[in-house]
């Protein structure tokens, strides 16, 4: 009946008010609805009883079923542009064992309904069958997924056993180039069940996605790509490091585990350029003295300002607190010029004590974890300031200009800074301003780092600015922390 049509006894069916609409349709397979019907189960007295448990649970957990009752499949048959999809159930074993009482005497039924891949249908007439993998693939895609196991193959052997716990999908539908196309996008939740794969020999934590797109290949440009060596990447996001990091510590009495252990991170200290007022200055006696001469004022409050400021506005906001926004927003250009002298000074001692702080905070130098810095801002910033930074810029922009005049008004006026300090602050503040996804211009620029392996190989070994990720990855491939000609020259 599914091939010849099924629309006139559903018209039929939905028409008698005495009906119930909640039951669910499936699709004999290679046997009669009579013959499923008739096929006896151990828990259940009624086989339709067997086959609607087992339906919602087969779609929730397992994902090759898809449960659709009346209303819904009428709605498939009549909505534009889709076609109903139904559940297949098959006849496990001899149809004719199933209908006897003997099928039920035995701790293993010779005999069992078994949900099986679903029936698609063209209009109302069958037409085919998705097999497991795609059945399980349309239901990924419908959302119709809350819970499943998956089996991932690892890359030496044994398997490794996902819970998925939720999942979302997104689909969205668009034109390209005159042709229809459909993005399906999606995202599952999920913990991690047995594993049998081999422990990885090194593991890099970053701190974003930029690092954890461009990484990889960077490693395959210098010679040492991480899945040779077993490394493993994992993105813990800004602020989890010391937690993940302090997992691989033993304890003094507790043997070592030796594995090497990379911290990529930002040191997210804020160039003296990006400032456009004093910054990393500190007030002395002097100074106290001169600002009492601005307010007119004989109070002693040297003792709350005599101290170390990273930008004006610290500053500002104290004087303000203190002599009240007014007077203080009166004598902004004098102060400011009575500050100017003694800006940047101690830049480089808080510089180093940041270094400092931050690498005993993650575990530096603690067994065979070490600390690897962006100094002193963000992986982009030290792109923007290396010896690839023509070669970023031009990434930066047309990752987010879609006509080339634009790409080129902007490097045109990136060409006139010559302080390359300034100039990085500023393509920074260009990604920051415009909102461009970091993780977007990361993968395009080690697409174009491996379309450009040879030149970018050059550069990257000898670049001050980079050096910290090429010793981050030499630290868990068994290198050193010093370039030598043969690796220059691969």
């Amino acid at each position: 009946m599914a091939k010849e049509g099924i629309a006139k006894v559903l018209d039929g069916l939905s028409r008698d008010h005495e009906l119930r609409t909640d039951f669910y349709i499936l699709v004999a397979r290679n046997a009669t609805a009579n013959e499923v019907l008739r096929t006896l189960t151990p828990l259940e007295k009624i086989p339709a009883n067997k086959l609607f448990t087992s339906l919602e649970a087969s779609e929730k957990n397992w994902g090759v079923s898809s449960k659709v009752d009346l209303h819904q499949l009428i709605f498939d048959l009549v909505e534009k542009g889709k076609d109903p999809i139904l559940a297949g159930i098959h006849i496990k074993g001899e149809a004719s064992a199933g209908q006897s009482h003997l099928n039920l005497n035995s701790v293993v039924p010779s005999t069992i309904l078994e949900y099986q891949g679903l029936a698609v249908f063209h209009k109302d007439k069958l037409v085919g069958w998705l097999g497991s993998k795609e059945s399980k693939g349309y239901n990924y895609i419908r959302g119709n997924i809350k819970s499943t196991i998956v089996r991932l193959a690892c890359p030496e052997g044994g398997d490794l056993a996902v819970e998925l716990i939720n999942t979302t999908h997104r689909i969205k539908g668009m034109i390209v180039n005159g042709h229809p196309e459909v993005n399906v996008s999606v995202q599952a939740e999920s913990n991690i069940g047995e594993v049998e794969c081999k422990f990885a020999q090194g593991i890099i934590f970053v701190e974003g996605d930029g690092e954890n797109l461009l990484i990889p290949t960077v490693a395959e440009i210098i010679g040492r790509p991480l899945h040779k060596y077993g490394v493993s990447i994992v993105n813990v996001g800004s602020l989890a490091f010391k937690r993940y990091s302090s997992i691989f510590l033993r304890r003094n009495d507790l043997k070592p585990l030796n594995i090497p252990i990379s911290i990529i991170t930002d040191l997210d200290l804020k160039p003296k350029s990006f400032y456009k007022t004093p910054s990393y200055f500190e007030l002395t006696d002097f100074h106290t003295e001169e600002l009492k001469l601005l307010y007119n004022t004989e109070d002693d409050f040297g003792k709350e300002l005599h101290k170390k400021y990273i930008d004006f506005d610290d500053l500002f906001e104290e004087l303000e607190e203190t002599f009240g926004e007014l007077k203080t927003q009166s004598l902004r250009s004098e102060i400011i010029e009575l500050i100017s002298p003694v800006s940047g000074f101690i830049y480089e001692p808080i510089l180093a004590q940041s270094v400092e702080d931050k690498k005993t905070n993650l575990y530096n130098e603690k067994e065979r974890t070490k600390v690897f810095l962006s100094t002193p801002w963000t992986l982009e910033y030290a792109l923007a300031r290396s010896s690839l930074s023509r070669e970023f810029q031009e990434i930066v922009l047309n990752s987010h200009y879609k006509k080339a005049n634009f790409v080129t008004k902007q490097l045109d006026k990136w060409a006139a800074i010559i302080d390359p300090e300034e100039l990085a602050v500023d393509i920074y503040r260009f990604i920051l301003d415009k909102d461009i996804s970091k993780s977007i211009i990361s993968q395009n620029f080690a697409n174009h780092l491996w379309e450009n392996k040879s030149r970018a190989l050059r550069k990257i070994t000898i670049d001050k600015d980079l050096n910290y990720l090429i010793d981050a990855i030499l630290h868990v491939t068994g290198g050193t922390t010093s370039w030598n000609l043969s690796i220059q020259n691969t």
